[in-house]
C-alpha cells in the first residue's frame, strides 16, 4: 500500500495501525470485484478473455457496473459467432447470456457500461454487491487514499472444462490528479501484488478494466469510478468516474 502523505512524521504504533488498516481495506475492496468473461461457448472452444466490474444493487434490482470497452469486445466476438455469451463468474458455474438481453447503459467515451443481472445471479458469485445509497457518487479528492481490485489476465487458468479460476489484484495508491470525466493515479511497480503475494508484469494487468476503485468515507467504501486502462510506460491507473450514468440505468427494467 502506497503510503499517505505525513506518514512518515506519525509515530511507529499509529504507522502500524494504518497499515493494518489499508490491508484490511484492500481485502475488502476484492470482495466487491468480480469477473467477466467472454467466450464461445466452452465445448465449442476457441479464444477466452476477460474484464472487471462490481454488482451494484439499487432496491431490488441488481446490475454488474463495468468499462464499455469490455462490452464492445464482447460485442465484436458476438458479431463473429453468434453463439458467443458473457459469463459472471461465479464458483458453482458462471451466469450467462448475451449483451443485448442486459445493457442498460453503454458509453464509449466515458469509457462506463452497466448491464443487468438478476438478484439470483449476483447471490451465485459470493461477492459482496455495493448498495446505491445516494446517487451521484461523489467525487474523488487530489491527494485522497483509493483501493483498486481487479482480475489481470495472467492469473486466470482453466480449472475444468467449464471452469475457471481467477487471482485477483489489489491495489492501495493515491489520487494524483482530476480531470472531467475521470481522474488518475501514479504508483509504484513494488505496488503491483496478486493474491499470491507474487509481482506482477505490466503485461499481466489487461483484465483488471472495469474493475472498482474505492475510498473510505465515513467509514464506508464508497464507489468512485471503474478502471478505465493503464498506461505500461507512465506507471498510470486511469479511473473512470460514474457521474454521467443516470440512476435508471440501474433500475428494473
Amino acid at each position: 500500500m502506497a503510503e499517505p502523505p505525513g506518514f512518515a512524521d506519525l509515530s511507529h504504533h499509529i504507522q502500524l495501525h494504518i497499515k493494518a488498516l489499508g490491508r484490511e481495506t484492500n481485502n475488502l475492496a476484492y470482495g466487491y470485484a468480480g469477473a467477466l468473461m467472454l467466450s464461445r461457448p466452452p465445448s465449442l472452444g476457441g479464444p477466452v478473455s476477460h474484464g472487471s466490474g462490481i454488482i451494484i444493487r439499487y432496491g431490488p434490482s441488481y446490475s454488474f457496473l463495468t468499462a464499455a470497452h469490455i462490452v464492445e469486445q464482447g460485442r465484436d466476438l458476438a458479431s463473429a459467432d453468434p453463439q458467443a455469451r458473457l459469463h459472471l463468474a461465479a464458483p458453482n458455474g458462471s451466469a450467462t447470456f448475451t449483451i443485448g438481453d442486459r445493457l442498460r447503459h453503454y458509453d464509449r467515451s466515458r469509457d462506463l457500461a452497466v448491464l443487468h443481472i438478476t438478484a439470483e445471479e449476483a447471490v451465485s458469485t459470493g461477492l459482496y454487491p455495493y448498495d446505491l445509497l445516494d446517487w451521484p457518487p461523489p467525487e474523488p479528492k487530489l491527494g485522497e487514499q483509493v483501493y483498486l481490485a481487479g482480475f489481470p489476465g495472467e492469473g486466470r487458468s482453466q480449472i475444468g472444462p467449464k471452469a475457471y479460476e481467477f487471482l485477483s489484484f489489489t491495489l492501495g495508491t493515491q489520487v494524483s490528479s482530476i480531470a472531467e470525466d475521470n481522474f488518475k493515479c501514479v504508483f509504484d511497480r513494488s505496488e503491483w501484488i496478486s493474491q499470491n503475494g507474487a509481482p506482477l508484469p505490466p503485461s499481466a494487468l489487461g483484465g483488471v478494466s472495469g474493475g472498482p476503485v474505492m475510498a473510505m468515507r465515513d467509514l464506508r467504501l464508497t464507489l468512485l469510478g471503474v478502471v478505465q486502462e493503464h498506461s505500461d510506460s507512465l506507471d498510470i491507473m486511469i479511473v473512470s468516474t460514474l457521474k454521467s450514468i443516470p440512476l435508471t440505468a440501474f433500475a428494473a427494467a
